[in-house]
């Protein structure tokens, strides 16, 4: 049985519902969900180069990979790192 089906029939069976996250609770999801994101691109992206190294389509060296996520207010031309963005202090 799936996470999924026993979701469901909770929720249309048994009327059962998640409770409220706090908005704490949120930001901390949000962070977590886009720093595994960070993360995975950042490694995607190291063994990409090392792999084009290995075939001389690179230069060779040591490479370390910097995912630097911003968000842009176009309206306002405002740009944030996105995690001091969502834990509410924006520089």
């Amino acid at each position: 049985m799936t996470h999924q089906a026993v979701h469901t029939y909770l929720r249309k069976y048994r009327d059962v519902e998640q409770p409220e996250q706090t908005d704490d609770q949120r930001r901390e999801s949000a962070i977590e969900r886009i720093q595994k994101l960070q993360d995975r691109s950042a490694a995607v992206t190291q063994d990409t180069v090392e792999g084009l190294q290995r075939v001389d389509i690179v230069p060779d060296g040591d490479v370390d990979v910097v995912v630097d996520i911003q968000v842009i207010y176009t309206d306002s031309g405002e740009q944030y790192n996105v995690f001091d963005l969502i834990e509410g202090s924006p520089t």
